[in-house]
């Protein structure tokens, strides 16, 4: 079954959270969801499955993003799937509104810079080839740019090359190294574990159990892994803290927050208030980081036309003196 859309996972959680919490029950509500769009054959595949007896995580397995069926299976079996699908439903409502906010930024420097690509493409092969008829004027050979351009998509290869080489864990910690984007992405990864682990500490679960519930996700995801590192840790007898300091994307608060001697209520409570202020930091990180890229774009687009000018036009002007 294919997975279903951004929008659509953000419809089938949000109408979920809204029926539920009206009375509804998981197959009303998914029954509900499929007479107002029939055109979504998951759905039918989802009534199906509740039909047979399967937990609503196990349902979506497949139709929405992993990371999601883990915190659905958390909330079903230790939190409040009502709240969990209200909390998701308004993670992707905020992601799709920055995508949106993100193409509307980019479209007009992209065709910019296009036009101005053409444009210089144009005037070195179809206009000074014209006017050495006239005058002798010596095109601009693109070749150093092609070599250029070669050089950077080897770059590129070769740095997502080593990424895909690298361990789930490791490649968050490289993500974290990436500046600006890195600094929004440590506060989405302290959002989301601070809100799973206080679900977690909610249903009275001590963190050595919760090691051990982590390990029980789906593999391949961030939840999985962190449980088996924490296992890891835990056999050979290092510190939390110590896993903490290892990654730069768990938040370094978390020393505080799990050091020895604090009741779990408490520490659940600090994790669900940290949680709270780090989706909205994260928010504020992104909208900052909207408003950079197009300043950024239109420098860079100035420079070109700058050095367009100097390399193409600049020996059109100067040929023309001497006719």
């Amino acid at each position: 079954m294919k997975k279903l859309t951004l929008k659509r996972q953000y419809v089938l959680f949000k109408l979920m959270s809204d029926l539920l919490n009206s009375g509804y029950n998981l197959k009303q509500s998914i029954l509900f969801i499929r007479e107002m769009d029939t055109d979504v054959n998951a759905y039918n595949y989802i009534e199906d499955q509740l039909i047979t007896g399967r937990s609503f995580s196990d349902s979506v397995d497949g139709l929405v993003n992993d990371e999601f069926v883990n915190q659905i299976m958390i909330s079903e079996r230790y939190g409040n799937l009502v709240q969990c699908l209200s909390e998701l439903s308004k993670f992707i409502q905020r992601r799709i509104q920055n995508e949106s906010k993100i193409k509307e930024v980019l479209c007009y420097p992209i065709i910019l810079i296009m036009m101005l690509a053409f444009t210089v493409f144009a005037i070195n092969e179809l206009v000074l080839p014209q006017l050495n008829t006239v005058s002798t004027i010596n095109q601009y050979d693109f070749s150093m740019i092609y070599c250029f351009i070669a050089l950077v998509v080897l770059v590129l290869a070769g740095i997502t090359y080593f990424y895909n080489r690298l361990s789930l864990l490791e490649k968050r910690n490289y993500i974290c190294r990436i500046p600006f984007i890195g600094n929004v992405y440590r506060s989405y990864i302290a959002y989301f574990l601070s809100l799973q682990l206080s679900m977690l500490l909610s249903s009275g679960m001590e963190l050595i159990q919760i090691v051990h519930v982590l390990k029980t996700f789906k593999r391949n995801t961030l939840l999985n892994a962190l449980g088996n590192e924490l296992s890891r840790c835990a056999n050979l007898g290092d510190e939390v803290t110590k896993l903490i300091n290892k990654y730069r994307f768990l938040p370094i608060e978390y020393n505080s927050f799990f050091s020895s001697g604090k009741e779990v209520d408490d520490i659940k409570d600090e994790l669900n208030i940290f949680s709270k202020i780090k989706f909205t930091e994260m928010n504020k990180q992104v909208n900052r980081l909207i408003n950079m890229i197009q300043p950024i774009l239109f420098l860079i687009i100035g420079i070109c036309i700058i050095v367009a000018y100097l390399l193409v036009l600049a020996p059109i002007y100067s040929s023309l003196k001497g006719i």
